[in-house]
């Protein structure tokens, strides 16, 4: 019989949906780095969108909480039919995908499927729906949330979160100035604010970048700058429209000729983006591919990984690149600097227009920078996968009633 000292914690995870994005990628490494000799791990998406790739066997996949598209009850509910009616307000007239979803989400709980078992711990992996859900219908000794994104940057209402913040024991945050930034402003959510990166291995990522030969719809710039960017293609956070007016900068100046953009992603602001790139002339220049399940085996091509965000939380693409040796591109967002050493493995441009068309003109000039930026990708290692006991720690601390913050050293960080 198992001593109950030794006996495996019941943790339940919570998700939106499969998807191919960073946060997905996060989830996978995350659930399957889980010692399954300690832990044993259900996965509760709100709706599943295909089989659910990559999870390791001892990791229990629930039915999806999502039952019944039509369920007519929901629109005889006022408070169901206003977050309705708002989210599309929202999406159509002010083209605000992330303010939808975070009232829709709060409306849409209640209607989805209840699990009648008790957890030691529940964990939703993201904001929105799996936050509400999680923290009102979820059984569980201690519930935390993960905060894939600079909060307040992005948009996030926290009038509407605070009660459901309230109800948290633990806010983990993938990068340390995220966390500090929502700390600074939430005094009184600072002693259970934690800090964790998400998890990659050089193992992992190099496996999938060799998982197919790649093909180019299109000739590299030779000599030139060749340039990928993996992303949701959203205006708002992911800022892609804005490197199209550098490329006519770009052309203005007879340099164009040596860029080639590929972006590998889709999103909201796709068709608006292909338009775009048409009524520049650019087709010739960038190549929207849209969504790939892998798109990794591309990355070894380019020369640069960009990413011209305006903001982000600590984004997986970018160690991915890392790893696989492409100098990352990337304007200031919170945690830029705990990715990148900037002019040493990599760039980081001041978050305006004119930082990004000057940085982006310097290489194409200078494409030795870019040289020195692999050689030190090389000597270093972007792998964390020691980085998982850093949860072990962060429950421990939540369910003995101890602080995040900057109370207590773990792991040789600040902060858990």
């Amino acid at each position: 019989m198992e001593h109950p000292e030794h006996k495996k914690k019941r943790l339940l995870v919570v998700f939106s949906h499969n998807h191919i994005g960073g946060a997905m990628t996060a989830l996978v490494n995350f659930v399957n780095s889980l010692d399954p000799r300690r832990y044993q791990v259900d996965l509760l998406f709100y709706e599943l969108r295909g089989p659910v790739e990559g999870i390791r066997p001892e990791v229990r996949v629930l039915p999806p909480a999502r039952e019944n598209r039509l369920c007519p009850a929901r629109f005889l509910d006022p408070a169901y039919l206003a977050g309705y009616l708002g989210a599309r307000y929202l999406i159509r007239a002010k083209h605000n995908e992330l303010l939808a979803w975070q009232l829709f989400s709060r409306r849409s709980c209640r209607y989805a499927r209840r699990l009648n078992q008790k957890y030691d711990a529940a964990l939703a992996f993201e904001l929105g729906w799996p936050f509400y859900y999680t923290m009102r219908y979820v059984r569980a000794d201690k519930k935390l949330v993960w905060h894939h994104n600079d909060y307040h940057a992005i948009g996030y209402r926290f009038e509407w979160d605070k009660k459901y913040f309230d109800r948290a024991d633990g806010l983990v945050f993938v990068s340390r100035e995220c966390r500090r930034k929502f700390a600074a402003l939430h005094l009184a959510y600072r002693s259970r604010c934690f800090f964790m990166p998400n998890i990659l291995t050089r193992e992992q990522v190099e496996a999938r970048a060799r998982a197919y030969r790649p093909r180019l719809p299109f000739e590299l710039a030779r000599p030139g700058l060749n340039l990928v960017t993996v992303a949701r293609i959203y205006f708002a956070t992911k800022g892609l429209d804005r490197v199209l007016d550098v490329l006519v900068r770009l052309r203005e100046e007879g340099l164009l000729e040596r860029v080639r953009w590929l972006v590998i992603g889709k999103g909201d602001d796709l068709p608006r983006f292909r338009q775009m790139i048409a009524d520049r002339g650019l087709e010739r220049v960038v190549y929207p591919a849209g969504a790939m399940e892998n798109p990794l085996p591309y990355l070894p091509l380019f020369d640069a990984f960009l990413l011209p965000s305006r903001n982000e939380g600590r984004p997986v693409a970018v160690t991915e690149a890392q790893i696989l040796g492409l100098p990352p591109v990337v304007t200031r967002y919170a945690s830029a600097a705990e990715q990148v050493e900037d002019g040493v493995d990599g760039f980081i441009l001041e978050n305006q227009d004119q930082a990004l068309y000057q940085g982006l003109r310097d290489l194409v000039l200078h494409p030795e920078k870019l040289d020195r930026a692999r050689e030190a990708l090389r000597r270093r290692s972007y792998s964390n996968q020691e980085d998982i006991a850093r949860f072990d720690r962060i429950l421990r601390a939540v369910e003995q009633g101890g602080e995040g913050g900057d109370a207590h050293d773990f792991g040789g960080d600040a902060g858990v």
